[in-house]
């Protein structure tokens, strides 16, 4: 009888060892999920966050995928209002190179090598230039491209792009006032008011948009 007892009690005890042992198995294997998705969440929120700034600082090439004909009148001013920002983003930007990573020419913080350089401050891009003005007509007419970049910052080399390597890559100005004035035509007419960041100053301008292959661009710049 003494022999039975102590060995139901060594069996229990052996179920009791191996329980324990399945138990924190168990355990392990949910904290390493629970670590996992952890670390899965955080990946996440700092992708997200990337993203975030990368669309208020670039403009996305989505942007100008419309579908005018389904719009209606008060879409397409809203829309109209959209492409002056875009042109805003490249007009106002204080460095040519801050240009091309705006339009998504240039991947942000580029550094230049040595063997880039071609004339004093101009560094070769690896961009065809007709790639570069094409992208450009995206926001403005020919005429607002060659009054204000052909030449300006930008030079064509033996067809490829070459860049001014001076200033900040960064707008220094913020919209206070953006308004729809009226259509002529085939054009819409807006005001907007922005302020200089570093200098404090404001400055007037009357812009007109015009459809240009199923969208709208830049035609002129008028400040008042």
């Amino acid at each position: 009888m003494k022999k039975y007892v102590k060995f139901v009690i060594f069996i229990v005890i052996i179920a009791a060892v191996i329980i324990a042992f399945n138990f924190k198995g168990v355990e392990k294997e949910e904290s390493k999920q629970s670590d996992s998705n952890t670390t899965n969440t955080q990946s996440d929120i700092t992708n997200n966050s990337k993203n975030t700034s990368n669309e208020n600082n670039i403009i996305e090439n989505e942007k100008n995928e419309v579908d005018l004909s389904s719009l209606t009148e008060e879409e397409k001013n809203e829309l109209g209002k959209d492409r002056v920002e875009d042109f805003l983003k490249v007009y106002k930007n204080s460095s040519p190179k801050g240009i091309l990573v705006t339009t998504g020419l240039l991947e942000e913080n580029h550094e230049f090598d040595p063997e880039d350089y071609v004339e004093r401050f101009y560094a070769k891009t690896g961009i065809k230039y007709e790639d570069f003005k094409n992208k450009m007509l995206n926001y403005m007419s020919d005429e607002l491209f060659t009054k204000y970049f052909d030449g300006l910052g930008f030079k064509e080399i033996e067809g490829e792009l070459a860049v001014s390597d001076v200033g900040e890559e960064t707008n220094t100005y913020n919209v206070t006032s953006l308004e729809f004035v009226e259509n002529q035509g085939d054009k819409k007419v807006y005001n907007i008011s922005f302020t200089n960041n570093e200098t404090g100053e404001t400055e007037n301008a009357k812009i007109v948009v015009v459809e240009k292959d199923n969208n709208y661009i830049v035609a002129n710049y008028e400040k008042e």
